[in-house]
């Protein structure tokens, strides 16, 4: 199957961009099989049937996941604070599995492929077989709110989305609620301290004070 979209046609740093595809890989014959690939003169995105890779011409962030599991795979750009060169910041490229973020690196060189190489997104394996439950492309960053979003709104049932949305609902005023945390989410360990104060200073002495919570 091929979405006929170019990811790495222009320059994604410019503005951001943001890939996420839900699948399965079953019946796998070769763990290094090729499922998934919008990669072109080394630069864009190569799915095997137990790893991914997104490409720079000088950056590889890799990430891996399991065989016969409904995957939620999300690779992101971030855009860079200055168009290009050595002073360029805020050159970080992630990935996520299953909403938690799993890899992050500093990019450098590019992501764009040559306009007479610039690829489709190519889907689909001789050596195993690929289920595909959806397939998104922004080209732009994600805010906290819409990863969210989409984490809950993407769930593979009405069941799970419900647990999502609960388990998420931990914001009050845009800021996280002690007691909405520990309430949605009794599995998680919340530890609360008033803190007179914190000290910031790289003096010794004042580092190594006790401060008593």
């Amino acid at each position: 199957m091929t979405i006929p979209y170019k990811m790495f046609a222009a320059d994604p740093t410019g503005t951001g961009s943001n890939f996420k595809i839900i699948f399965k890989i079953e019946n796998c014959r070769d763990y290094d099989a090729a499922v998934a690939s919008s990669l072109a003169e080394n630069v864009g995105l190569q799915m095997n049937a137990h790893n991914a890779s997104f490409r720079s011409t000088s950056t590889v962030l890799s990430t891996q996941y399991g065989e016969d599991e409904y995957t939620e795979l999300e690779f992101e750009i971030y855009k860079s604070t200055t168009s290009s060169g050595a002073n360029a910041t805020n050159r970080y490229v992630m990935a996520w599995v299953d909403g938690v973020i799993s890899t992050a690196r500093e990019y450098g060189g590019s992501f764009v492929q040559s306009s007479d190489k610039a690829t489709d997104i190519v889907i689909g394996s001789d050596l195993c077989d690929v289920c595909i439950y959806l397939v998104k492309y922004y080209p732009k960053v994600l805010t906290r709110d819409e990863h969210i979003a989409n984490f809950i709104a993407d769930a593979p049932n009405a069941v799970e989305m419900v647990a999502r949305y609960n388990r998420n609902n931990i914001l009050t005023d845009n800021e996280i609620d002690a007691n909405k945390l520990a309430t949605n989410n009794p599995d998680c360990r919340v530890w609360l301290y008033d803190i007179e104060k914190m000290p910031t200073s790289k003096d010794k002495a004042e580092a190594t004070k006790v401060y008593n919570f």
